[in-house]
């Protein structure tokens, strides 16, 4: 790998390389049937900010910003000449020598192959004739990508706010430098064991809750956000207080001390104390930002092992796993309360719906490509 960046040539974000397991060309608008045949397994984008990119027409429209990205690539199986998968560089920066690697997936059966630690090191080699840091993006609920990117060597840079579909979202952002890369690593996400799947699909569920909530938040004014429904039950805006001092309470230095920390004032959670306006509406998403990413710091810290220890809440001694399960079943009580409030602030009207629309279970099925009747 060079150990420094080549400023005499210009650029090209869509090579052809070719490795051992896998070979990578550019995109064509050809593969949209084959990529899609490999990228249609829910279970591959369960974790991540598009949990149903594996449907149609939201997998096209991840097809076509490939396609005109102009760093868009496939990935090739060698020996059957198969599509298994795809990955593309971005926002290439002259000024900053930097680009962004990442929408990489792999088809499950290339899972714990050696297939990613390749794909990474193809793309990070080419990257580095012209590159001084390769950055890659994810969502922080997402620890098969996390972890697979902490095995090769990437380093934790920095966490920011970005907008998905119109929705703010959080995502965390690695970065490696040539010589960075663990040749020994396998970087894949290998099959888990039941224990980490069942850990896995529990940072899933959080993030499914985290955003749907938002979808709901973003859809409340400054004032709405204040609003109580009788004058005695809970705003929203104390709603996301409340959740976001529980959070930060139940997850900071969560294995080694009780969740209930000394410095927590739940009553107060409870106060709308926030200033007026707008500043309002930014201090009760501040609040709400701050728990969700200790949470996500926590689920991403978790090792296999820690899974197997106890911690406590007020006294009581429970489980690792019981500890994670508990939170999200109130963060998702928490949800239908947000969601519910929201709904009838905004009005039939202009309400947008976060989930299944009424009447649309026949088109749901259909994208996914299921009959109930065939399925008996």
């Amino acid at each position: 790998m060079p150990s420094s960046a080549s400023t005499s040539d210009r650029p090209d974000w869509q090579p052809t390389l070719r490795g051992e397991r896998i070979l990578l060309r550019p995109i064509r608008a050809e593969d949209l049937e084959a990529l899609h045949a490999a990228g249609s397994d829910p279970r591959i984008w369960e974790q991540h900010s598009a949990r149903t990119r594996h449907e149609r027409p939201e997998f096209d429209r991840y097809v076509a910003g490939a396609i005109a990205s102009g760093g868009g690539l496939v990935v090739i199986e060698v020996g059957t000449g198969r599509i298994v998968g795809s990955s593309r560089f971005y926002d290439w920066s002259p000024a900053d020598r930097s680009v962004v690697i990442g929408y990489t997936f792999l088809e499950r059966a290339h899972w714990g192959t050696g297939a990613n630690h390749e794909l990474k090191r193809l793309m990070l080699d080419h990257a580095f004739r012209w590159a001084e840091v390769a950055f890659f993006h994810a969502s922080p609920g997402n620890l098969r990508s996390r972890r697979a990117l902490e095995r090769i060597g990437a380093r934790l840079h920095a966490e920011q706010q970005v907008m998905v579909d119109g929705v703010p979202s959080q995502r965390v952002i690695y970065a490696m430098r040539p010589g960075d890369l663990r040749p020994d690593a396998r970087g894949d996400e290998a099959p888990a064991a039941p224990r980490r799947e069942l850990l896995a699909d529990l940072a899933s569920r959080f993030a499914e809750v985290r955003r749907e909530s938002e979808k709901a938040i973003e859809q409340l004014d400054a004032a709405q956000l204040r609003r109580s429904l009788d004058g005695d039950s809970n705003s929203v805006a104390v709603i996301m207080k409340h959740v976001g001092g529980n959070l930060r309470s139940r997850f900071t230095s969560f294995l080694a001390e009780d969740g209930e920390k000394p410095w927590r004032d739940r009553e107060r959670e409870f106060v709308d104390d926030l200033p007026p306006g707008d500043a309002g509406r930014e201090a009760a998403i501040d609040r709400w930002r701050e728990g969700w990413s200790v949470l996500e710091a926590t689920l991403a810290s978790l090792s296999d092992a820690d899974l197997s220890r106890t911690v406590r809440i007020r006294g009581e001694q429970l489980s690792v796993m019981q500890a994670l399960a508990r939170s999200l079943a109130h963060l998702a009580y928490h949800q239908g309360q947000i969601t519910l409030v929201a709904r009838i602030l905004v009005g039939p009207e202009r309400w947008r719906t976060i989930t299944i629309p009424r009447g649309g279970t026949a088109a749901r099925r259909a994208a996914m490509g299921f009959d109930p009747k065939a399925s008996g």
